[in-house]
């Protein structure tokens, strides 16, 4: 994000910021920035797929440190990608990067790759800590800058946008903000303040320039190289110590320095440019970019304030139903909803995985299919009704008529776009939804029966499944009785055991109150700590990798469906249910020879609890295999069966895939 190399720049220069020490404030937080920022904390794994617990833990510590300061926090989370499309190759560079950076880790080379589930746990985090947040109908940086001003107070970011932007308040580097220094008695948090008005005043230029400067060095708007004849035909003068790309940056803000005015700059640079380019193109592609910076009313301080849909949302989502705008907004509805519904485009998601397996998004295609299906022909729906043209959900047709969405994903080590034809589901959102009047301004209310019905149909599991699971892990064990069913590898028992005690503990652990059980707590901690693995220089285990990671793929798509569909199950955890390092580490131990009994001992709570889940996915899988069959079972059952009454069974679940295999 932002203006390439202009970050390194400006924080390598002590001159342009003033200290300040951060306290009893409103602090508006770049939602993008300060998850990136805490994904990547040094001791966090990324390797095995992400420590979601961990993370969590982290990201309290950080909003506890902001709570202590008497630091009231307003995060503005990123919502679609740029819907003008202008954006989309940036976009498209930045998913090849990212899926190079992915394979380096599934060999054992240290790279940064953010986690798939990471978004629902930071929001869910948030939530639990009453932080509020808004998710923009787009990307988020104009928004908080707009806020900011509105509100006179700093943005905290690490995005070089904001060195543009011209804030009341300031900016402040994540990389500055001294959070991890306050203790329980601590007043502020140290900082340092980055102003326009103390840049410009360095290099004794107009502040209306910084926006023109931007455009011309290249940001996600404007790709650097509709300006290479401008800077072919400039001599800048050369400085001892910096790089070739931070000479480029000095020298165009000291030449910039020069003009009185934005509009002289222009001429001349019109002037400079007009041999190779044409010059109206030139000078509109120059505003459109300066305008990307122009700070205006804030479109989600009424949110804040009162809780008021947005204002500023596209033509697409506008159709629909003022809940699912209002939801998209407080976060409950995934931002990918948007990219589908505005630009008939969506990003799958970098997870760690070799390069010849097949993308870990493949076996979730199904459940994708049913969520666009809800949406995109509910949006038809309405067009119809209201007597309206299809507007912006025309774009989603084939030449067919069919509707679809063109998902980017992996293919070896390629970023490839498929387009996935929706299917019009037997009912319609509205008829599984019905929206009525309440003291707040939308609640919802359904037929609990038939969303329900509509989930479970989706994955394949009958009700009778989900006796006896406790409510809230519900839908993972729903979505482990679909992956069970449908990934491919199959999964052998030891890896369905490995991720369940990952949920057990992750559940447990959470749930013990420390003030009462510490000592319960401590035990937890340990006895999961000695089962985690450590970073793997070789890689991951490399099968157990692709079955969690297609796992983690179905859990996000079941979870956005179940949002969509109001939770017809009961919401869980996320940052309870995947723990890449501690799942890894239980299926080391499992192949060794240990037991789910022998990694539970002295914990009769927890061995209760793996079994009602086990007990629940392996009845699925018995009666799923049944289907598949097409035959009646054998008097007394098959002889390579799991024997439900023995929850710690390790027997050759996998020698019965391998017979049905063979048979295909």
């Amino acid at each position: 994000m932002g203006v390439r190399g202009l970050y390194s720049y400006v924080m390598g220069k002590k001159c342009f910021f003033q200290k300040v020490k951060v306290q009893d404030t409103k602090l508006i937080i770049d939602g993008s920035s300060i998850l990136y920022y805490l994904a990547f904390w040094p001791t966090l794994d990324l390797q095995h797929g992400g420590d979601y617990d961990a993370l969590a833990d982290t990201i309290r510590i950080f909003f506890k440190a902001l709570s202590i300061c008497k630091i009231k926090p307003f995060v503005v989370l990123d919502g679609g990608k740029d819907y003008s499309g202008r954006k989309l190759d940036t976009v498209k560079q930045r998913a090849q990067q990212k899926i190079k950076k992915a394979h380096d880790m599934s060999t054992g080379k240290k790279q940064e790759v953010m986690p798939l589930l990471i978004r629902e746990v930071f929001k869910e985090v948030l939530s639990s800590l009453q932080v509020p947040f808004v998710q923009c109908m787009a990307e988020a940086d104009r928004e908080a800058a707009s806020l900011a001003n509105e509100w006179s107070c700093p943005v905290l970011t690490s995005d070089s946008d904001f060195f543009i932007f011209d804030l009341k308040g300031g900016c402040l580097p994540v990389k500055e903000f001294q959070w991890k220094t306050v203790t329980e008695g601590s007043k502020y948090i140290p900082a340092q303040m980055y102003s326009a008005d103390r840049f410009c005043a360095h290099f004794r230029m107009k502040k209306e320039l910084l926006p023109l400067f931007a455009t011309m060095c290249g940001n996600d708007w404007v790709q650097s190289q509709a300006m290479a004849g401008f800077f072919t035909k400039m001599n800048f003068a050369k400085k001892v110590g910096l790089s070739q790309n931070h000479q480029k940056i000095d020298g165009l803000f000291h030449w910039l320095a020069g003009f009185i005015g934005l509009e002289e700059a222009l001429e001349k640079i019109v002037k400079i440019t007009k041999e190779k380019e044409n010059e109206a193109n030139v000078r509109d592609l120059l505003i459109s970019g300066i305008a990307e910076y122009r700070v205006s009313n804030s479109n989600v301080a009424p949110f804040f304030e009162k809780e008021a849909l947005l204002s500023d949302i596209p033509e697409a989502i506008r159709i629909l139903p003022d809940w699912i705008c209002m939801d998209l907004a407080r976060g409950e509805l995934t931002a990918l909803l948007i990219d589908a519904l505005v630009l008939g485009k969506v990003m799958l998601g970098v997870q760690v995985e070799n390069e010849s397996d097949p993308s870990s998004h493949d076996v979730a295609l199904p459940i994708r299919k049913a969520l666009y299906g809800l949406l995109l022909h509910e949006g038809e729906e309405l067009q119809r009704r209201q007597g309206v043209s299809q507007g912006t959900l025309g774009q989603h047709r084939s030449p067919g008529g069919e509707y679809y969405v063109e998902e980017f994903g992996r293919e070896g080590l390629t970023l490839t776009s498929k387009p996935v034809t929706v299917v019009r589901p037997k009912q319609s959102l509205q008829s599984l939804i019905e929206e009525m009047a309440h003291e707040r301004r939308f609640v919802l209310q359904a037929p609990g029966e038939e969303r329900l019905s509509f989930l479970l149909d989706t994955f394949g599991v009958e009700i009778s499944v989900l006796e006896g699971v406790p409510p809230c892990m519900k839908l993972p064990v729903c979505v482990t009785c679909y992956w069970m069913s449908n990934c491919r590898p199959k999964p052998e028992l030891l890896h369905l055991q490995a991720l369940l005690l990952g949920m057990v503990y992750g559940k447990l652990i959470q749930d013990v109150n420390t003030e009462t059980d510490e000592a319960v707590r401590e035990k937890l901690v340990r006895k999961q700590s000695s089962m985690r693995i450590n970073w793997e220089q070789r890689g991951p285990n490399w099968t157990a990798t692709h079955l969690y990671n297609q796992w983690q793929s179905c859990m996000r798509s079941s979870f956005h469906l179940n949002q969509l569909l109001c939770c017809p199950l009961p919401k869980p955890t996320c940052s309870q249910l995947y723990s890449g390092t501690l799942v890894h580490g239980v299926v080391r131990q499992l192949s060794e020879g240990q037991t789910p009994e022998s990694l539970l001992e002295g914990l009769p709570s927890l061995e209760k609890f793996f079994s009602d889940l086990q007990g629940a996915v392996l009845s699925n899988e018995k009666t799923t295999r049944k289907q598949d069959r097409g035959q009646q079972q054998p008097e007394g059952g098959p002889a390579n069966d799991v024997t439900l009454n023995n929850r710690f069974s390790v027997l050759g679940l996998n020698n019965d895939y391998d017979e049905e295999e063979s048979q295909q």
